[in-house]
């Protein structure tokens, strides 16, 4: 009796879950979007030695025309794909709808052949468009010997600079809005869709740009400091025995001997001068050139002057400002 009651119930659970699972799919929205009015690939171009040394960048230009654009994304609703035959190579999703570009990147280790028997297509997901079409849901276009632009670095780059350019004045007829300057550069509108279509742009053709961001090139060169070393060396051997001595007296090091010679002579002459003037600016004018003549007879090596100079400028500098400060 109990057994059967447990199977009475047990079915029922069942039947009741089912019911449940077919509610819930029901309930589910089904994925698809409407065919677009019309799809193309209305360019392509393959620039070689864009970024290093045997990469490749797929530059398209297609269309996926909607009114008004379906509420999902792009990204999820199409993808753009390098072929060879029927087998699918590389690939990114759709940035826009409508009359835009993409790009896609291969680098040198990924071997896409140069000329080779590629083709690019744009289609829709299978998830939002059963079944793919070709000419209503996906374009593919073959690629032929005028879609491959050769050259080194610097001639690819200047062509692909020439072609974004162009692409620009595509967009500004077929969208109405403003692209160049009137300079014929990319404006900031036109700056920032490039980016994003092809990462990086502004590295390799900064001038293309209205406004581009460069870096100062960095110095490798190992100095001798060859002319210092030429200065020192006029000293002679008796100044040069003269500051050994002191040196060995004093026990100061031979290179602060001479400095502290230059300095007591600086301060004396320029605390003559301000006593006389009361200008410490014609006072340090003044002192300074008697440095300079204790670096070219040897006296002082010359990177210590100027490390004292700047010193001597910083001390001023605040004292002067603190003084107005207050």
């Amino acid at each position: 009796m109990l057994l059967s009651v447990f199977l009475t119930v047990g079915r029922g659970t069942s039947s009741l879950l089912l019911v449940a699972i077919v509610l819930i799919v029901l309930a589910l929205p089904v994925l698809a979007i409407g065919d677009p009015s019309s799809i193309s690939i209305e360019s392509v171009r393959v620039f070689q030695n864009i970024f290093a040394l045997g990469d490749r960048l797929v530059v398209i230009e297609e269309k996926v025309m909607y009114t008004p654009d379906p509420p999902e994304w792009p990204e999820d609703a199409y993808t753009v794909g390098i072929y060879s035959e029927a087998v699918q190579k590389f690939s990114r999703p759709l940035s826009y709808y409508d009359h835009s570009a993409s790009s896609i990147y291969v680098s040198p280790s990924e071997n896409l052949t140069w000329e080779g028997p590629y083709s690019v297509k744009v289609y829709g997901n299978p998830s939002y468009f059963p079944p793919l079409t070709e000419g209503l849901n996906m374009k593919t276009m073959a690629l032929s010997g005028g879609n491959w632009i050769s050259g080194g670095e610097s001639t690819s780059r200047i062509y692909l600079g020439v072609w974004v350019l162009a692409l620009a004045e595509e967009f500004h007829t077929s969208w109405g809005i403003a692209m160049l300057t009137a300079s014929g550069k990319l404006n900031a509108v036109a700056a920032a869709f490039f980016e994003e279509v092809i990462p990086g742009l502004q590295s390799v053709c900064p001038t293309i740009f209205e406004v581009a961001s460069s870096y100062l090139p960095t110095d490798s060169t190992t100095f001798t400091k060859s002319y210092e070393t030429d200065l020192l060396s006029r000293a002679g051997a008796h100044l040069t025995a003269t500051l050994a001595g002191i040196s060995g007296v004093t026990g100061i090091p031979v290179m602060l001997v001479g400095g502290i010679l230059l300095g007591i002579m600086f301060f004396v002459l320029a605390g003559r001068i301000f006593t006389a003037t009361g200008n410490p600016g014609l006072a340090i004018g003044v002192g300074l050139p008697f440095i300079f003549a204790g670096n070219i007879i040897g006296l002082l090596p010359l990177s210590i002057t100027f490390i004292g100079i700047a010193l001597v400028l910083v001390v001023f500098a605040l004292t002067f400002v603190l003084g107005h400060v207050g």
